[in-house]
């Protein structure tokens, strides 16, 4: 009896959750007019009637394609064929991919934004089952749910499965970013690779949560307190956010907007020697000594400071160019130096006690270390090592050039002359503060 109640009461659920969609929807589009426009409020209110909005949406449904996997970036309008990937049948399971992603998971669109609610009514999920999937499924419940009318409900459901059209046959064409792998033969087979927007998108759900979900934020902030909590919480460090179109609506597909065009890479780096590594930092005492010494990159810019430096007086203005060039291509050079560090060492690598690097090379390059050690945090707020990093680097490099240097040049001026041109490298590093 229970079971039959269920089966029963399920169809009104679904005709509830169709009707509570349409409603949020109006108001969406209600609060946006002024007071004035009656006859524009008539209008949306007469066309988000229940049965006049299933029309609509059957009909706009037409001009979408549901995806996957789209060309990138998914450009709404654009002619490249874009993949809906339902089936698992030839996905390795030792992979992850789209087919690892449990139902429901929302598929992304293509088309006018005039479509854009109509796919979020087909990605509304109850009983764990989206109303895309029901439809597909020609699902009496979900008919039954459209309209008492079996002739309409079957007709709306026919439309709307149109949807899936493009999962037939899988295309390509020119406009799609190709490359060419090199194979055995010395031959090359072409690779179309695509954007696994479905995928992309859960990932963005799952990081967006863990960062600002409300049991996320409590367990930070009792960490941060040293008080006690009933949940843990993840950090993801070293993230990337690529904006591709942002929200504007003909710069990406319907998921894409959703993101407001942010897509949140996570690092992908090799394995690296974290114990070698760490040997060759800290036993050295000055970190840009080492740097000099093994970086090719640094290495190349040094000497071509060296090169272009004259010997003789009437050419302040040239080397005045030069150096500021050379400068900031050697503070970019120590950036990415920096950065190798930082996601290669483990943290609190700095309290190894034979670490004998200053402590402003230490507060820049563990900053993972102010997470837990308050003392650590509190110099690396409020003490001046950004601008003592910079002078040091500034008294490293002019005792690299300094052979090059006329005799007649005064020492003091080059060197607070590199300091000047260290001044962007100081305002970069006290944005890393915190």
């Amino acid at each position: 009896m229970s079971e039959s109640c269920t089966v029963y009461k399920r169809p009104q659920a679904l005709r509830q959750q169709i009707e509570d969609f349409v409603g949020e929807c109006l108001q969406a589009k209600l609060i946006q007019l002024s007071s004035h426009q009656h006859e524009r409020r008539s209008a949306l209110i007469k066309s988000h009637q229940i049965d006049t909005w299933l029309d609509d949406a059957a009909r706009h449904v037409k001009s979408i394609q549901l995806a996957t996997h789209t060309t990138e970036p998914p450009y709404v309008g654009s002619r490249s064929p874009h993949v809906c990937m339902t089936n698992k049948k030839y996905c390795l399971p030792w992979f992850v991919g789209t087919h690892s992603l449990d139902y429901p998971y929302s598929i992304d669109a293509i088309g006018p934004t005039t479509a854009a609610d109509v796919l979020d009514f087909l990605n509304l999920a109850q009983d764990g089952k989206t109303f895309l999937q029901r439809i597909l499924a020609d699902d009496l419940e979900v008919k039954a749910a459209f309209s008492a009318d079996k002739r309409r409900a079957q007709s709306w459901r026919d439309s709307f499965a149109l949807a899936l059209s493009n999962t037939g046959r899988i295309a390509t064409s020119v406009r799609i970013r190709q490359v060419r792998f090199r194979i055995l033969g010395g031959e090359y087979h072409n690779l179309l690779p695509l954007f696994p927007t479905a995928l992309v998108h859960r990932m963005h759900q799952i990081i967006f949560d863990d960062h600002f979900s409300e049991v996320a934020v409590a367990a930070r902030r009792a960490h941060k307190k040293r008080e006690p909590s009933s949940t843990g919480y993840r950090e993801y460090p070293d993230l990337v956010i690529r904006n591709l179109g942002r929200s504007k609506s003909r710069n990406g597909s319907l998921l894409n907007r959703k993101r407001h065009g942010e897509n949140w890479l996570l690092p992908s780096l090799p394995p690296p020697s974290l114990q070698l590594q760490t040997q060759q930092i800290i036993e050295n005492e000055s970190l840009f000594d080492e740097w000099l010494r093994t970086d090719q990159a640094s290495q190349d810019l040094v000497q071509e400071f060296c090169r272009v430096i004259p010997q003789g007086p009437g050419h302040k203005g040239a080397v005045r160019e030069v150096r500021r060039r050379l400068t900031a291509a050697i503070c970019d050079e120590a950036l990415q130096y920096a950065l190798r560090i930082r996601n290669t060492l483990p943290p609190n690598w700095s309290k190894d006690p034979h670490c004998h690097l200053p402590d402003f090379i230490l507060l820049w390059l563990d900053p993972r270390r102010a997470k837990d050690d308050m003392t650590f945090r509190e110099r690396r707020l409020n003490s001046a090592w950004p601008r003592e990093l910079a002078s040091h680097l500034a008294e490293v490099l002019f005792a690299v050039i300094q052979p090059g240097i006329s005799p007649n040049s005064r020492t003091r001026k080059w060197k607070r002359d590199l300091l000047e041109d260290l001044e962007n490298l100081i305002e970069i590093l006290e944005h890393d503060r915190d």
